[in-house]
């Protein structure tokens, strides 16, 4: 199912998710609109230009100031790469089209949408051997083979090398 939304809604959910979004994604989609270099520094913050730091929150404010000067067709571009349900401009209505369609997987990747690639490092019990200076493990003769990972197991897309905890993945 498909509906139309404005141009301020699509700048509106892209600010949203950048909000959201891993420092390294923010800081491609920031290098892609703005025209000074930006680079993610870590715990909300950035580097932009000369300056020394800046809130990532301003740099999003920026992104969203550019896209509301741009044409559609680059709006769309951007939207597209970050949002999970992908817009098209229709140029005769002077409207985005939105596909209506999420997900119905838990873990998506944050910066592809990739749903299928994904891995996590789990933890496992594992037999110990030791030969002199020499420790190997065995998990598949052992009694307990659970696996167990949650929200802060580090988590990577084979779609585009996205990496980060459990959590950054799951789809609310």
């Amino acid at each position: 199912m498909k509906k139309k939304i404005t141009t301020d809604d699509v700048i509106k959910e892209v600010s949203e998710m950048l909000a959201e979004a891993d420092g390294d994604f923010l800081e491609d989609v920031a290098n892609a609109c703005l025209t000074t270099k930006v680079r993610y520094l870590g715990d909300g913050w950035c580097k932009q230009g000369k300056d020394d730091k800046v809130p990532a929150s301003d740099v999003i404010a920026q992104i969203s100031d550019v896209l509301c000067e741009a044409d559609d067709f680059f709006i769309e571009q951007i939207a597209n790469s970050v949002l999970i349900n992908k817009v098209q401009y229709l140029d005769d209505e002077d409207v985005f089209e939105q596909e209506e369609l999420k997900p119905q997987a838990k873990y998506v990747c944050p910066h592809c949408g990739n749903t299928n690639s994904l891995e996590v490092v789990v933890r496992v019990w594992a037999k110990l051997t030791q030969n002199d200076n020499n420790f190997q493990t065995d998990t598949e003769n052992i009694e307990d083979t659970s696996h167990d990972w949650d929200g802060n197991s580090l988590m990577r897309c084979l779609n585009c090398e996205t990496s980060g905890k459990a959590w950054d993945f799951f789809q609310k």
